[in-house]
């Protein structure tokens, strides 16, 4: 699980001013990767989360647009963009790879998609949000409080 990294640049390469896309990738503890992360940020500048939008690389299908608040302790906003209308299937898991919660199974339309959902009664800590769609995946890091 990503706390923190540092992305650090070299002079005459890319200046402290600029961008570079960084992708993340999660594992759980049996080393097997659960999602992947993509986020632009400052040359030099110092990632203490992740914030969506969040996409695997390649996959232009899918899109996890915001987790809204993260880290939350009581209701969740998911939002999330479908380039094509096809079925879909929105689940959170924990980080044991274990589904918690289905958010959305079934057909739907082409476009941008919002769904609240009450973490109340899950316990604190860091959780996984994975849009699957015939044509691509994508994930999301969350982290519940209370």
């Amino acid at each position: 699980i990503l706390e923190s990294t540092s992305i650090v640049y070299i002079p005459g390469i890319a200046s402290s001013s600029d961008t570079i896309p960084v992708i993340i990738r999660y594992f759980d503890k049996d080393a097997r990767e659960i999602g992947t992360a993509k986020q632009e940020v400052i040359v030099s500048e110092t990632v203490s989360k992740v914030n969506p939008p969040i996409a695997n690389p390649g996959t232009n299908d899918v899109f996890i647009n915001s987790i809204v608040p993260n880290p939350g302790s009581n209701t969740m906003t998911f939002t999330y963009t479908l380039g094509a209308s096809h079925d879909s299937h929105l689940e959170l898991f924990n980080t044991l790879g274990q589904s918690v919660a289905i958010l959305s199974d079934g057909f739907q339309t082409e476009g941008q998609h919002q769904i609240s959902y009450s973490v109340a009664a899950l316990a604190e800590g860091t959780y996984f949000l994975r849009l699957t769609t015939p044509l691509g995946k994508a994930s999301a890091v969350l982290k519940i409080i209370h």
